[in-house]
């Protein structure tokens, strides 16, 4: 009898370790879910022409993790295919484009690549014509010390000093309308913006005036300005410095002024 209870005892210690090894087994063999941490974008030139094919090399972390060609900011004369497991930009117009992805509230590195674009005879005649124009004009201009002046562009420093930089380039300007629409891209980072400032500073709730500059003239919503006082208006304007988020916790950002230059002719970024 005694022989017997032994038995049934091993026999039940045998069949509960085995379901603990089953169980471990079936825990050990569920896949772990991966998180994306990582995106990391790069391109073997940064200048192509119209119509050509440039790869966009895209490594995650971790490794293995589809980046959807959805998650590729939208460009306007531009576009990111997937062909054969690989990313490929092509633009249909000249011009210098910001290529970036966000997929799973991950943000990646921000590219720039310029497109280079061959003119037609029609646009060279033109281009041409407005050589001539411009030649005829500044030798006008030259007859006096004081028109040449007039229509000079000027570059004013944080001291407030005018100054000329030949590394300044209007191409590199972003739009204001692009920086409110997506700030979070832009924070931090050192970039020209270019905008309409007004004659008279803005007023907020509490009846004080702050600087500001607009996408265009048929707004009253602008990027609120901070940093180098600023004493242009009634113009297009390109200013140099860095947007911060001006309240922790809320939406409100501030635009911290290194440097400006002012468009006396109203023809920035075209």
């Amino acid at each position: 009898m005694i022989a017997l209870k032994k038995g049934i005892a091993l026999a039940l210690g045998l069949v509960l370790l085995a379901g603990c090894g089953s169980s471990q087994k079936q825990e050990t063999e569920t896949p772990k879910e991966e998180k994306l941490e990582k995106i990391e974008l790069s391109v073997a030139k940064t200048e192509i022409n119209v119509d050509e094919e440039l790869e966009i090399t895209v490594i995650t972390t971790p490794k293995d993790i589809e980046i959807k060609t959805s998650s590729f900011q939208e460009m306007k004369d531009a576009k990111i295919e997937k062909k054969d497991d690989k990313y490929m930009f092509k633009a249909t117009k000249a011009g210098t484009y910001t290529i970036l992805a966000k997929q799973d509230s991950i943000d990646s590195n921000t590219l720039k690549v310029k497109v280079n674009g061959e003119e037609t005879d029609e646009e060279e005649n033109q281009t041409n014509n407005e050589t001539a124009s411009s030649q005829t004009t500044s030798n006008q201009q030259a007859d006096t010390d004081e028109e040449s002046t007039s229509n000079e562009q000027v570059i004013v420093g944080a001291d407030g000093t005018p100054h000329n930089d030949p590394n300044w380039n209007a191409s590199d300007a972003v739009e204001v309308s692009a920086v409110m629409n997506d700030p979070d891209h832009y924070v931090g980072e050192k970039i020209t913006i270019i905008g309409h400032l007004p004659q008279q500073a803005a007023i907020d709730s509490q009846g004080n005036y702050y600087p500001v500059i607009y996408p265009n003239t048929d707004t009253t919503d602008g990027l609120r300005l901070d940093g180098a006082s600023v004493d242009i208006g009634g113009c297009v304007a390109e200013l140099t410095g860095t947007l911060q988020k001006q309240n922790v916790g809320d939406d409100s950002y501030v635009f911290n002024v290194e440097s400006y230059r002012m468009i006396t002719d109203g023809s920035a970024g075209q």
